[in-house]
């Protein structure tokens, strides 16, 4: 049986509910009544509210004191909770292994791996080989189990995306303010790097999770694999787009890559590697041959100074912060704004709009090369990108992290749209904003 819920934490749950007069006078009942575990203890708070004040009672309300589902609490009131018994039932495992089972699911799920019912089921036939149990015994657990655990549908995130510091979005708006409110639209540009596989493994699916996680907030972490190519890509929020860079998973180049429409230095530049990722290396010579030679295109086109300022917005990938990067961005005059860590799913234009519609494009897109080849991978990814980044998208992706134009300078400049920053802190910190 659950261990007491500390009467310190009633307490305060209880005064979040009533008024502070009545709270006093049902605390006073409550604390009379010996209770060994907290199912008793939330029969005896019910008690107490329903003998003075019946028309307040809720049983949602009420259930987050004790961290149960108010149909959980619903069972205990009216005392359709059976006792748990120590010894081994037809139930085949005793309570207190149940218990266990209950603990590792939910380390599972803290962990980032949730069990699906399948693997939960695998679980408990590597711990009990001697049991004989079926896919009905998970579902007969879970009901049994309803006020310790439960089933929802768990969507994909990158690991790592967990764990997001409060201070760090007030730091980046600040950040913001002072360094890309003002400037000319057409020199802020936001970069990031995006795999492009055959097979991805990420889909929502059904797992074992604690109760008090939000259907928002339930995720699972995600490892990807097969990775085909590395696309490096920059856009700028007046809708314009930088020479993008493919990394092939190769050690050389095929002759051939550039005669089916494709053209060198222009639709994009290609690099070789082994894993097929993008390194500090290939970010430093996409930096000197493309995004350079962009920026200073922008200023002669909107007849700004050589030395007029532009923004640079990047995640704190390690490839994106070598030395001799660093230097050439500032003698070209930009400005490097990082995103916030693991915020990149609501703060980098890329990943809100582009990446996504370049992936969901890329297998239907059709090349004169032998399907599969290294010729076919590359433009493919080319092509797909090129669909996904149109001068109205690339503006839409700006807009849904909150930076737009303001067209009554010329040339337009930036400035924040507040109410969408909001929801978009709103969206990354859930409950924990204040």
């Amino acid at each position: 049986m659950a261990a007491l819920v500390p009467f310190k934490k009633i307490k305060e749950g209880v005064f979040q509910i009533l008024e502070y007069r009545t709270a006093r006078q049902d605390l006073r009942d409550f604390s009379r009544k010996m209770c060994t575990n907290k199912n008793e203890q939330a029969k005896a708070l019910y008690e107490s509210v329903i003998s003075y004040y019946p028309e307040i009672w809720s049983l949602r309300r009420f259930a987050e004191i004790f961290e149960l589902s108010h149909t959980y609490l619903g069972l205990i009131i009216n005392d359709k909770i059976k006792p748990e018994r120590e010894e081994a039932n037809s139930r085949k495992f005793t309570d207190q292994q149940e218990r266990v089972m209950i603990k590792h699911a939910l380390d599972k799920y803290n962990k980032g791996d949730p069990f699906t019912h399948v693997t939960f089921l695998e679980y408990i036939q590597l711990q009990f080989p001697d049991k004989t149990i079926t896919i009905g015994f998970i579902n007969s657990f879970l009901i049994r189990r309803l006020g310790e655990i439960t089933t929802k549908m768990a969507s994909p995130l990158e690991s790592c995306r967990f764990d997001v510091k409060i201070e760090s979005t007030a730091a980046y708006r600040i950040e913001l303010e002072e360094s890309v409110v003002g400037v000319p639209a057409c020199l802020i540009t936001n970069c990031d790097e995006s795999g492009l596989q055959e097979f991805v493994d990420s889909h929502n699916k059904l797992v074992l999770c604690p109760l008090s996680d939000k259907d928002a907030d339930c995720v699972y972490s995600v490892v990807r694999d097969g990775k085909l190519v590395s696309v490096l890509a920059a856009i700028c929020l007046d809708g314009s787009s930088c020479c993008p860079a493919v990394v092939v998973r190769r050690k050389t180049l095929d002759d051939n890559l550039f005669t089916h429409g494709l053209r060198d230095g222009k639709d994009c530049v290609i690099y070789t590697s082994v894993k097929g990722y993008v390194c500090g290396e290939h970010f430093y010579k996409w930096i000197v041959e493309c995004f350079i030679s962009f920026i200073r295109n922008q200023r002669k086109e909107y007849n700004l100074k050589a030395t007029e300022w532009g923004v640079l917005l990047m995640d704190g990938h390690g490839a994106h912060f070598g030395d001799e990067t660093l230097k050439a961005l500032a003698k070209a005059h930009v400005r490097i704004v990082q995103l916030p860590a693991h915020s990149s799913h609501c703060f980098q234009p890329l990943d809100l709009s582009t990446f996504h519609a370049m992936k969901s494009l890329v297998k239907r897109q059709v090349t004169g090369f032998e399907p599969k080849s290294q010729g076919d991978k590359v433009q493919r990814s080319i092509m797909a990108l090129q669909r996904s980044s149109t001068p109205f998208t690339n503006m839409v992706a700006f807009r849904k992290v909150a930076i737009v134009q303001n067209f009554a300078n010329t040339p337009a400049t930036v400035v924040i749209d507040e109410i969408q920053f909001g929801q978009q802190v709103d969206k990354l910190l859930g409950d924990r904003k204040q």
